[in-house]
């Protein structure tokens, strides 16, 4: 699983403010450390909005393919917070054209993941680990 998402670099995050959804795309850095995953956002955009109200998320992260026994990606839960310096200093390092935008830094932290790889570990099995 670490190498997978290691090997990417976009998640799409859905958060959620009372019944109204919300998913967007994001670039992230992986921190394992930490066990999170680092993404930049406007506080003022709809996502972060739902964040402030829900820290909760879920996210996924995968492979475009259409052969189904090439399919490969992560289901991902857990609760977003606003960066500390060190995961700043990560994300700008990962993606140096964030420099100098107009940003908030924010950590996925995760507690759950499911992973897909019907290639690997076997068609519909999945890899689940919980934090």
């Amino acid at each position: 699983m670490i190498s997978f998402i290691q090997a990417h670099h976009v998640l799409s995050l859905a958060s959620t403010q009372k019944d109204r959804p919300s998913l967007c795309s994001v670039f992230y850095a992986f921190m394992p450390e930490d066990n999170c995953l680092i993404f930049a956002s406007e506080s003022k955009s709809e996502h972060i909005q739902n964040i402030i109200i829900n820290s909760m998320v879920a996210a996924s992260i995968h492979d475009e393919v259409r052969n189904i026994i090439q399919i490969k990606g992560l289901q991902i839960k857990g609760e977003v917070k606003r960066a500390k310096v060190h995961h700043e200093d990560l994300y700008t390092k990962t993606f140096p054209e964030s420099k100098d935008l107009n940003k908030e830094v924010w950590t996925l932290n995760v507690s759950e993941l499911k992973f897909t790889d019907n290639e690997n570990i076997g068609f519909g099995k999945k890899e689940i680990w919980k934090y």
